[in-house]
């Protein structure tokens, strides 16, 4: 049964945050994963600090305006007790969803390690994404350039 539970963050209780993704969507012949995946989320209007959230390689993602998103089949999810009510928490993982479920032995056969669902749903941006990394969470503190570079 698949389960949605809180994903712990530094901006998990901000109410509707704007959430951006930055993504280099090149993948190579041998691997379906998307390369430098990263989403940008600010909790309070466009004030610092701002999170940049950098999930590497994924396997899938998407990226919904959240006002017209399509239905997700959440309904089929036992919701954690400790989110249930609580309208302000933006960041979750779901256990073994249905997406997390129909990519068994779609990857690399080679790749280590457990493919993690995550989502944060904003206030413009409602995203989700399929990865075996460890998301890294750095905190922006003033204005900057974001690089993504690739090799050809």
């Amino acid at each position: 049964m698949s389960k949605i539970v809180r994903w712990e963050t530094p901006f998990t209780n901000a109410f509707y945050p704007s959430v951006i993704l930055a993504a280099i969507p090149l993948s190579s012949p041998m691997r379906m994963e998307t390369n430098n995946l990263k989403v940008i989320v600010t909790p309070h209007s466009l004030e610092y600090p701002k999170y940049l959230v950098d999930f590497g390689e994924v396997l899938a993602f998407t990226c919904m305006e959240e006002s017209c998103c399509p239905e997700r089949d959440i309904s089929s999810a036992t919701v954690d007790e400790t989110i249930k009510n609580d309208k302000s928490v933006c960041a979750f993982q779901w256990l073994n969803s249905p997406w997390l479920k129909s990519y068994e032995g779609c990857h690399d056969p080679y790749s280590t390690g457990k493919f993690s669902h995550y989502l944060i749903y904003g206030g413009d941006n409602n995203i989700e994404v399929i990865t075996q990394n460890v998301p890294t969470i750095r905190v922006v503190e003033q204005k900057e350039v974001l690089k993504m570079e690739w090799e050809v």
